[in-house]
């Protein structure tokens, strides 16, 4: 079966979402599927595999990024309709593809803000309401983007089910032969996987952490993730770590190779995921669990989905999580670790989703999103 996945990230590979489609590849590859990823023009990248579309200098001045890409398929229609199966990252590029027979909407978490007063995030809203009430072949990997599109599921159930017809729920999964306990001797580090963004709660580490290491003065934060020093809500993170006197503990890292990730893992205590909006099933933090080092979260969208240790969005209480999580550091470790290994791991994401690729594939269904 060929089939197209259609995406505005992939290569490189920086994050959870290209990581995903990177494991697709891979499960697709395995089952003698033939995969061609469609995504937005990247230099000096090659890949036999990659379709990169066409480069118009500057035009996102005036269209935003996503809507380019919508407007950019209409280009490459022939080739795309070669394709038995069309995946589509997000539902916003749905309206692009909506003419070919059989196509999988995936979302990876609610990705639009709330209230969504965007024009973008209005789109985003739109997009996805009407999937949910045209109900195309749907794949997501969080009960909370279920919830927003009127299907009813509760957090942490019914992993890697049909909840509806044509409806899945598929949590990420973490490849264990990558991520997993090394024996490497363990530092006083507290690790945020996370890229410098207001929605992935910088800040609310920053400030737990300051709290935190009143009694734990010879610990360090490292954050680890993509930034620009020119980034409004980075220079706001920095005044925050020089008010709070945190100069010498704070360490902002930048973006880390993804193969290199499993170390940073596995010499940290403890892994921070402090999400504020916009998140489905964290890969970050399954990564974290499986290299058994100890993942405390928000109680945010598709952090409810995972057996992370949870917090409110208070900063003195996910600090009081981060102590307790260290005074039972062993118990939570092994716990979190046994849950990673038996329910978020590849074999069940593969068969899952071979299974909604063969119904969709069987189906043939036409929908229209209007």
């Amino acid at each position: 079966m060929k089939i197209a996945q259609v995406t505005m990230h992939y290569l490189p590979i920086t994050g959870g979402q290209q990581t995903y489609i990177e494991n697709l590849n891979k499960i697709l590859a395995k089952n003698q599927h033939h995969c061609t990823v469609f995504q937005p023009y990247k230099p000096g990248i090659h890949q036999d595999n990659v379709t990169m579309m066409f480069h118009i200098p500057k035009l996102n001045r005036y269209i935003d990024s996503f809507s380019l890409l919508n407007f950019k398929l209409r280009f490459y229609k022939k080739s795309i309709s070669s394709h038995d199966v069309v995946i589509s990252h997000y539902p916003y590029h749905y309206p692009a593809l909506k003419w070919h027979k059989n196509v999988i909407v995936v979302s990876h978490g609610v990705d639009w803000h709330e209230p969504a007063t965007t024009r973008v995030d209005k789109n985003r809203v739109r997009a996805a309401l009407l999937c949910g009430k045209n109900r195309p072949h749907i794949v997501a990997n969080d009960s909370h983007f279920l919830q927003k599109i009127g299907v009813s599921v509760d957090p942490a159930t019914r992993y890697f089910e049909e909840i509806e017809k044509n409806v899945w729920f598929i949590p990420n999964c973490v490849n264990t032969r990558q991520f997993h306990d090394k024996g490497m001797d363990r530092e006083n580090v507290v690790l945020v996987p996370r890229t410098v963004r207001w929605e992935r709660g910088i800040h609310l580490a920053i400030e737990a952490f300051s709290h935190f290491q009143k009694d734990n003065p010879d610990f360090r934060l490292h954050i680890a993730g993509f930034f620009q020093e020119n980034w409004e809500y980075y220079q706001r993170c920095k005044q925050l770590v020089d008010r709070l006197k945190l100069n010498d503990a704070v360490h902002f890292l930048g973006p880390v190779p993804w193969n290199e990730l499993v170390d940073h893992y596995n010499t940290a205590k403890l892994t921070l995921v402090p999400t504020l909006a916009l998140e489905g099933t964290s890969l970050s933090a399954l990564e974290s669990m499986a290299c058994k080092t100890p993942c405390i979260s928000t109680d945010i969208a598709g952090l409810r989905d995972l057996p992370t240790v949870k917090s409110s969005t208070d900063a003195e209480d996910m600090a009081t999580q981060m102590n307790e999580v260290m005074d039972t550091w062993q118990a939570v470790s092994d716990k979190q670790y046994t849950q990673v290994a038996s329910i978020f791991n590849l074999q069940n994401w593969e068969m899952a989703w071979l299974n909604a690729i063969t119904n969709a594939r069987k189906s043939k269904r036409t929908l229209t999103l209007t």
